[in-house]
């Protein structure tokens, strides 16, 4: 370290003095070079520059006492004009310098700078755990605010223990017990048994109110035939009225079924419809279905295997000009775009049975207009029908009859299978419930869990203040 560093301060202070009180502002500013410098300028002040301890004065003391005389030249002082940039750069290992030269310097320096800086870190480290909350704080606390009749080890190990149960006292007290339904009405009533008889009869009750309201909102499958029923004169008894409810119904949906297909001979009358009709229907049809059955033929054989069986027999016929794979690639590419083009042409329009309809009629109104009445009657229709096919009801137990070995009379199987059917639906339902149940009770859980830690933070919080 250079002299004029040692001494520096000093003369600052000196130079304040001889200027009538005017201190020196330390000010930190850039250097002309990466030296490390700072500069200090004047500033008008009446204040002290440096809060000078003991121990920072002797140092001073000792630098005017070492250094005084010697700095005979403005280079060795590195002293600058008013407002010049001065050297006042500290070394890292300034305090350790100081310590060292304040002590009787029985040891070499680097050996008591590394002591020094190792004392400096445990210092710092002691420090820092000094200023940590203890885990322990909380029962120091409720300690010291007591008479101390206990020493501390047992009463924070009392005071641990009255916390833990306490917390858990809290986690039981916010849950929701799996009865609390029946603790209710058991406490809203007259208590005249006793609570678990209570418990008992009152779950039994709503079991059997579930399975009773299940069943009551169901819709029996014979609700039609019991309606029709009930709406006629009831002349004959209802199990043979609904057998023939049920026959009827099935006949009326197969005969409305064929009613609403698109009649196979569509093309046919189209056809028909748009040429001169110049021989009768029957004849033209007959005509137009032998046709296209010999279409469909001729046109099957030359798609059947092997793939490319009519563009080997195209070539075949042909003058064989080119190569076999090149004329097959054309043909198919010429047989792709005829069938693409034939099955527009032999598309059935989706009009087709509105215009049977209306050619059928007296084409009093137009086209369009007729359409757009016939097909709201047809959907209106279908509608209608979407009812009545449901029936029958018991096909499920129909299916598996008839899948079955028929060893008994249908009436006896459908019994059983509706009886089995009914309790896998109550299984169900009360697996259900059941699930319900334990998600709302793992819920509820959760809830008491957090509510529980929150309760512990704010306590820890509370004594950590």
């Amino acid at each position: 370290m250079r002299p004029s560093q040692l001494a520096l301060a000093y003369l600052a202070s000196s130079i304040s003095a001889a200027s009538g009180g005017a201190a020196l502002a330390f000010v930190p500013s850039p250097p002309p070079s990466s030296s490390g410098v700072v500069g200090f300028r004047r500033r008008a002040s009446s204040s002290p520059l440096f809060a000078t301890s003991p121990s920072f004065q002797r140092s001073l003391l000792e630098a005017k006492l070492q250094y005084e005389g010697k700095l005979s030249t403005p280079a060795d002082d590195d002293e600058g004009a008013d407002g010049e940039v001065v050297d006042l750069s500290v070394p890292y290992d300034a305090a350790a310098r100081l310590a060292y030269e304040a002590g009787d310097k029985s040891t070499a320096y680097d050996a008591f700078k590394a002591k020094y800086e190792a004392d400096a870190v445990a210092d710092v480290v002691a420090k820092y755990v000094d200023i940590s909350i203890p885990y322990d704080a909380a029962a120091r606390l409720a300690y010291e605010a007591g008479d101390k009749s206990t020493a501390y080890d047992a009463f924070k190990a009392k005071y641990e223990a009255d916390a833990v149960a306490d917390v858990v006292a809290k986690y039981v007290d916010i849950s929701i017990p799996y009865d609390a339904a029946a603790r209710l009405a058991y406490e809203a009533g007259d208590k005249s048994t006793a609570y678990d008889a209570f418990k008992a009869k009152y779950e039994a009750d709503a079991v059997a109110d579930v399975v009773a309201k299940y069943v009551d909102i169901s819709i029996p499958y014979d609700a039609a035939a019991r309606l029709a029923y009930e709406a006629g004169d009831k002349s004959t008894a209802y199990e043979a009225f609904k057998a023939k409810y049920e026959a009827d119904a099935v006949a009326d949906v197969m005969a409305k079924y064929v009613d609403l297909s698109i009649p196979y001979d569509a093309a046919a009358r189209l056809a028909y419809e748009a040429g001169d009709k110049s021989a009768s229907f029957d004849d033209f049809k007959a005509r137009y279905e032998a046709d296209a059955v010999a279409d469909v033929i001729a046109k099957y054989v030359d798609i059947s295997i092997p793939y490319d069986a009519a563009a080997r027999l195209a070539y075949e016929a042909g003058d064989k000009s080119t190569a076999y794979e090149a004329f097959k690639a054309k043909y198919e590419a010429d047989a792709v775009a005829d069938v693409m083009a034939k099955y527009v042409d032999l598309s059935i329009p989706y009009d087709a049975a509105a215009r049977l309809a209306y050619e059928a009629g007296d084409k009093s109104a137009s086209f369009d207009d007729f359409k757009a009445r016939y097909e709201a009657d047809a959907v209106a229709d279908v509608i209608a029908k979407y009812v009545d096919i449901s029936i029958p009801y018991d096909a499920a137990a129909r299916l598996a009859y008839e899948s079955g070995d028929k060893s008994t009379a249908f009436d006896d199987f459908k019994v059983r299978y509706e009886e089995q059917a009914v309790k896998e639906v109550i299984a169900k339902v009360e697996a259900k419930a059941e699930a319900a149940a334990k998600a709302a009770a793992e819920k509820a859980e959760a809830e008491a869990k957090a509510a529980a830690e929150k309760a512990e933070a704010e306590a820890e919080a509370a004594a950590e203040k």
